[in-house]
């Protein structure tokens, strides 16, 4: 594992937000299925068909994919046995829906978790064209659809006992925009490289 957080940091030092988000997320094999291509689109097709979405706009990403944790404040954890999967669902069609959904919702009446999630939808994630869905999918239309999609995922043993997140994208290019961002600015710190001297391209 040491050997791939040293590429990924010689990667950052060397390349763009653009082409890191392209090698590490987008165009990748996830580290979960071991190199497994087969299984990989058996997944993503499973999906695909519980959740009336096409398999190519869905994307692994998180510790799951890069096979350890980009968040700076875990200094490039191993993905393990109970580390979450993370998943990134591309849909104009499903992104307005929820959109739709979180402006009406009374957020009164929800719990203090669900408040404090709403909000950070209307100040921040909706911004991104991006609805992280852990916390608030019981409360959107198709709810109980990817809930079903998420048992089904689960049924196959490399996903069993996994907590399974879906986060919600309007297009590729908020997808690749979120992560670029994320690059850019987030995680230059733990890689020892000056936010400024990245280039965003």
């Amino acid at each position: 594992m040491a050997d791939i957080v040293e590429q990924f940091k010689e990667d950052y030092r060397k390349y763009s937000p653009s082409f890191l988000t392209s090698k590490w997320i987008l165009e990748k094999t996830p580290h979960i299925f071991n190199g497994d291509k087969d299984l990989y689109l058996q997944a993503k097709l499973l999906l695909a068909e519980r959740m009336k979405v096409d398999s190519c706009s869905i994307i692994f990403v998180g510790s799951s994919c890069t096979g350890f944790s980009l968040a700076p404040h875990k200094n490039f954890k191993p993905f393990n046995d109970k580390s979450d999967i993370d998943i990134a669902i591309i849909s104009h069609y499903y992104f307005d829906v929820a959109w739709r959904e979180l402006r009406e919702i009374d957020i009164t009446a929800q719990t203090p978790d669900v408040q404090s999630s709403i909000k950070d939808h209307r100040d921040r994630l909706i911004y991104w064209g991006t609805i992280a869905t852990d916390k608030i999918l019981g409360l959107m239309p198709f709810g109980k659809q990817w809930l079903e999609a998420i048992g089904e995922l689960q049924r196959i043993e490399l996903f069993a006992n996994r907590e399974i997140k879906f986060r919600l994208y309007r297009d590729h290019e908020s997808l690749r925009a979120y992560h670029i961002y994320n690059f850019k600015s987030k995680i230059s710190e733990i890689v020892n490289v000056e936010a400024q001297s990245i280039t965003l391209s």
